[in-house]
């Protein structure tokens, strides 16, 4: 019985010639620089390409409405029609 597993474990643990058999590895001596930090800057949202399609999108539509509005209290006043003030504004 003690033979047989001996046998089995010798079969696990064989080297197979995929490894380096070598003693232990080198300690390096000196230890890497550390990575720079990467300076933060408040950045403009107009200046930067990557500003998240919605919020221009959402920004279009607002000023489109106001567009939309003051020449609707315009065309009002030129026939003589009050709009209220805070919209044409």
């Amino acid at each position: 019985m003690a033979t047989l597993l001996r046998r089995i474990l010798e079969i696990l643990f064989r080297p197979t010639g995929r490894h380096r058999a070598t003693g232990q590895t080198p300690v390096p001596q000196e230890r890497p620089p550390l990575p720079r930090r990467a300076r933060c800057e408040v950045f403009d949202g107009n200046a930067v390409a990557l500003v998240r399609p919605y919020l221009i999108a959402h920004e279009q539509r607002r000023e489109a409405h106001r567009q939309r509005e003051r020449r609707r209290a315009l065309v009002l006043a030129m026939m003589g029609i009050d709009y209220p003030a805070e919209v044409a504004a």
